[in-house]
């Protein structure tokens, strides 16, 4: 079962619209994705590859913002702050739990951050290793942690461009956070097959 963990900020980023549309494609017409030269390869930080190995480990991470959100109480003792944590994390918005993406979803995101509509429809393609037409959370998952292991691969390399660093860039943790939160964000739930399928390929 993916494991929800959640990332609390002062207020949600914004996306990152200026991000080179060719860029974030890194896929070429047709079927085959070009080859990634040393020089365009971009990489993560060290906080970015903490959340891609978050995200290989089956653990979902997401931004949410605290405007407007429940005040901490005045008597901050531990008991106190113990009761207000747990309404806190009642309060605060979460993902779904093994939700899944379909194309229109993934590509409104996927546009949000700078792809081409071309683009984007490819790079789903890609995330979508079923064929089924839709894109799980562990799918999403596993492709955010191929970004770290497999850095250079077509799909990771268009994923960190869409993050928004250019050819050569490092991407930082705020950019990879941003963009799995917008992802996880617009995932619908998942059935309960569906979850099931997700508990036993975890276990």
């Amino acid at each position: 079962m993916s494991t929800s963990i959640t990332s609390i900020s002062s207020s949600m980023a914004s996306t990152n619209p200026g991000a080179s549309k060719a860029a974030a494609g890194a896929t070429a017409s047709g079927s085959t994705a070009p080859v990634a030269t040393a020089s365009s390869i971009v990489t993560l930080s060290p906080q970015a590859g903490t959340y891609a190995q978050l995200a290989a480990d089956g653990i979902t991470s997401a931004l949410v913002p605290l405007d407007g959100a429940l005040a901490p109480p005045t008597d901050r003792s531990s008991a106190n702050m113990l009761t207000y944590m747990n309404e806190l994390n009642a309060e605060l918005p979460k993902p779904p739990v093994n939700g899944t993406l379909s194309e229109q979803s993934f590509d409104a995101v996927a546009e949000k951050f700078g792809a081409a509509a071309k683009a984007a429809d490819q790079l789903f393609q890609a995330l979508d290793t079923s064929g089924d037409g839709t894109v799980t959370n562990a799918q999403v998952l596993k492709a955010l942690g191929d970004t770290a292991s497999d850095t250079d691969s077509s799909t990771s390399q268009s994923l960190l461009k869409l993050m928004g660093s250019t050819d050569g860039g490092v991407v930082s943790g705020a950019e990879f956070i941003k963009f799995e939160t917008a992802l996880v964000f617009a995932e619908q739930p998942g059935t309960a097959a569906q979850s099931s399928d997700s508990s036993a390929s975890r276990s």
